[in-house]
């Protein structure tokens, strides 16, 4: 596993004991999703990653992932960006009809991907996991048209898709398309892809 993740946790939720426990598991899991904290928890970020980074003890801290927060709040994202730097920051969007969704995809911003990520992008934004909302789950293969698009507007930002992995062959075709990162989930758990796969096609670069 190397992401942990954190949706729909308001600031009361987010009590010193689950601080704590993020934090001991930034020594072992490089990524904490934070995608859906809600407004009032602002302060819980830094405070993570100040710690984390400063003790030797959670030495593993690496990347957070923030969606929601993002749309709702973008002098504080573009504050984070500029602190903790973009290798640290990714942007999380997913996008409905062309439209970014918020709050669990319960809510839509009324932004279009291009927007948001025009937004970030000369603030030093270099990383993005896009979910297609309308793939996610079906395992009917991505629109790749979709992200070579995204990936050709926005050269600087590395972008992961997901949503739609079917198969090996929507990896590797993928990877044929220059898009480098990519999330598997459903085709794991139902069997379409094994990890042992996963690894065999790693492995021959």
């Amino acid at each position: 596993m190397d992401t942990i993740h954190l949706k729909n946790k308001p600031l009361p939720l987010l009590d010193a004991s689950l601080i704590e426990t993020i934090i001991l598991a930034f020594s072992v899991v490089p990524t904490i999703y934070a995608a859906m904290l809600a407004i009032n928890s602002l302060g819980v970020l830094p405070r993570i990653l100040a710690y984390a980074s400063c003790s030797s003890k959670y030495a593993g801290a690496g990347r957070i992932i923030c969606g929601s927060i993002a749309v709702d709040n973008r002098n504080e994202f573009t504050a984070w960006l500029s602190e903790f730097g973009p290798s640290r920051i990714i942007l999380g969007a997913d996008v409905r009809d062309g439209k970014v969704a918020t709050h669990g995809w319960l809510k839509d911003s009324g932004l279009s991907l291009e927007e948001l990520m025009g937004w970030y992008q000369p603030c030093g934004l270099s990383q993005m996991i896009c979910t297609d909302i309308s793939k996610d789950g079906m395992l009917q293969g991505p629109d790749f048209d979709f992200y070579v698009a995204l990936k050709q507007a926005f050269p600087t930002v590395d972008v992961t898709l997901s949503g739609g992995i079917s198969c090996m062959d929507d990896i590797e075709k993928a990877a044929q398309l220059q898009l480098h990162s990519v999330i598997v989930g459903k085709a794991i758990y139902e069997g379409k892809i094994s990890m042992k796969e996963i690894e065999s096609w790693l492995l021959k670069g």
